[in-house]
């Protein structure tokens, strides 16, 4: 496997050996700077996309669609996992009986030891972070894991309403930072 002039030759213990564009960045303490050194840019991005980007939400979804697999080819968030070192996810009633079930435990017994009633949002959220259910980067409870889990990094559907959420978890997400940052690329985002 010979990388080209534009990419670079990664070893991950957990998947083997990989070509990576170089364009990409996996450093987290590079993203969060970088990040917050980019919010005003951020924000007029986000302007940008939700009142003077001519496309339709559909066709914006699929580019969002498919620069998010390109990225996602690259990241294995095995080897992250700072979606769980640094959040707290929102747990619905049902999926905390999903959830408690799974771990042999009564609803009221996985609330009282892990979870924490967010009155702002009308749901429960992890006590603590890391989260809990995280063991060795692995998610201990991935068959019944939350919503706000299974569906993130939340760019696969309804982008433009969700920008907010985008910005944010450009912060710590690298599929998310990586998938912002090529996207005012391709959309020919005029930086100010």
């Amino acid at each position: 496997m010979q990388p080209l002039a534009s990419q670079t030759l990664c070893i991950f213990p957990s998947i083997g050996t990989i070509i990576m564009p170089d364009d990409l960045i996996f450093e987290l303490n590079v993203i969060e700077q970088d990040t917050a050194a980019k919010e005003e840019e951020n924000l007029a991005f986000r302007q940008f996309v939700k009142a003077d980007l001519e496309h339709s939400d559909r066709r914006l979804n699929a580019i969002v669609q498919q620069m998010t697999q390109e990225v996602w080819a690259h990241i294995d968030c095995r080897t992250c996992a700072n979606c769980c070192k640094t959040r707290h996810p929102s747990f619905s009633r049902q999926e905390m009986q999903r959830i408690a079930e799974y771990l042999g435990m009564t609803i009221q017994e996985l609330r009282e030891r892990y979870l924490v009633s967010d009155p702002d949002i009308g749901k429960y959220t992890t006590r603590e972070i890391p989260c809990p259910f995280l063991k060795e980067n692995l998610c201990s409870i991935y068959e019944v894991r939350p919503s706000a889990c299974s569906g993130y990094p939340h760019l696969h559907r309804n982008f433009r309403s969700r920008l907010w959420q985008t910005l944010d978890n450009a912060a710590t997400c690298p599929i998310v930072y990586n998938v912002l940052e090529r996207l005012k690329k391709r959309l020919a985002f005029p930086k100010t």
